[in-house]
Formats: structure tokens, sequence, C-alpha cells
């Protein structure tokens, strides 16, 4: 039987959006872009790529960031593990 949850459900929600956001940080790096390039380059206003590089990321829901990575061209993936 499929056992199915919403990651709003899950304790650790933060913490995946903190490492979306430091990868899309990260990219930023690597390829040399400002944050008003990047907010050009991916049609997104300067504020938020501010608020990822700073993991201002409250007002961000996961999806969101997932969304911004994938433009990117970030793939995500998200792996599940069973604590019981």
């Amino acid at each position: 039987m499929a056992m199915h949850k919403s990651v709003s459900n899950f304790k650790h929600k933060r913490a995946m959006k903190i490492e979306v956001a430091r990868r899309i940080a990260a990219q930023l790096r690597e390829q040399g872009l400002t944050q008003a390039e990047a907010s050009k380059a991916f049609q997104v206003d300067e504020g938020v790529i501010s608020r990822i590089c700073n993991a201002n990321l409250d007002i961000f829901t996961l999806d969101r960031l997932i969304g911004i990575a994938e433009s990117m061209g970030i793939v995500a993936s998200v792996n599940f593990e069973d604590n019981r």
C-alpha cells in the first residue's frame, strides 16, 4: 500500500528550501552572474534573487523555489527515507 504525504507534513521542509536556495546561489556564482543579471536572465524580480541569495526564504513556497531552480537548469529530486 503506497503512503502519500504532503511536503508540508515534513519537519524538514525549511531544510529543503534552504538546500534549493543554496543550489540557486551556487549556480549564480558558477555562472558569474550578478543579482541584476540573474533577474533579467531568469525573468524574476531582483528582490527575489536577493532574498534567495540571503536565505530570506519565508515568503517562498518550496514549489516556487524549485520552479526558479528549474528555470536555471537545476534538476531537483527528492529522496524519502523511512525513519521508523
